[in-house]
């Protein structure tokens, strides 16, 4: 048991971009080159995001199949798995976990069916966040457009959280700044959730995952800017840490 540091790939139209809190969409390459690369690295996990799916229910299940074909470590899909036939469909091509998000705000049931079908650890979701100007975590739903009343703290007590094997926090705030994980939003729920839980959102150094993993050492860390770019011109260049670097973010070891 360690902690995971996790590639988190946003796709829209077949193709990866980054956004920067959601919004301003910067192209960063092709879904299956990325893939290839994380695997030459050793990716511990790789999570595929399709944007463009989410709300229209359009899935590009011939890419899944192409992506989980060339995928040599355990992948997470989701976008637009709006129905029990769909996510078994991406099951089928050799997804290990399919992703829901809106609809465990707006429809849990079917979340809860999907699970009792291929098992809890095939089930994964992923909670848009966002910090409200009373300070209050909430949920947004379809990538952001739409701003729940539904606060963080009450969807964790409502949910049945043994239908799913893994939880992704996504804060909205935080995607593409690189200022750092939001270490409060770390510490409200670390002692809500029973499940492993991935904490996705800005990510800008790997010192900024070792202080995640000092709090919460089994935590996944999802990643996508500090993966995608490199320095301060933000060159566009998948990557991913060497054993140096991914020693120091779960054990605290030395970098060099």
């Amino acid at each position: 048991m360690r902690a995971r540091l996790i590639p988190v790939l946003t796709m829209l139209n077949g193709q990866l971009y980054k956004t920067t809190k959601f919004k301003n969409p910067v192209y960063v390459g092709d879904p299956l080159n990325a893939v290839r690369i994380f695997n030459e690295s050793e990716a511990d996990e790789l999570c595929l995001l399709d944007m463009g799916a989410t709300g229209s229910g359009s899935i590009n299940f011939e890419l899944i199949a192409k992506v989980a074909y060339e995928c040599q470590m355990p992948l997470t899909y989701g976008g637009g798995l709006g129905s029990l036939e769909a996510s078994l469909r991406a099951i089928s091509l050799g997804v290990e976990k399919i992703c829901f998000g809106s609809l465990a705000v707006t429809d849990p049931a079917l979340i809860y069916d999907v699970s009792h079908r291929i098992g809890a650890q095939s089930v994964a979701v992923v909670l848009d966040v966002f910090r409200d100007s009373s300070g209050t975590y909430k949920l947004s739903t379809q990538s952001n457009t739409v701003q729940s009343d539904v606060s963080l703290e009450d969807w964790l007590l409502g949910f049945d959280i043994k239908a799913i094997g893994d939880l992704l926090i996504n804060n909205v705030d935080r995607d593409g700044t690189g200022a750092g994980f939001d270490l409060d939003l770390v510490r409200s729920i670390k002692q809500l959730v029973g499940i492993p839980i991935t904490f996705i959102g800005g990510a800008g150094s790997l010192d900024d995952c070792r202080k995640v993993v000092e709090m919460f050492e089994y935590v996944g860390l999802g990643i996508g800017s500090l993966f995608c770019f490199k320095g301060k011109f933000r060159a566009v260049l998948i990557n991913y840490p060497d054993k140096a670097g991914r020693e120091f973010v779960y054990y605290g070891a030395p970098k060099s």
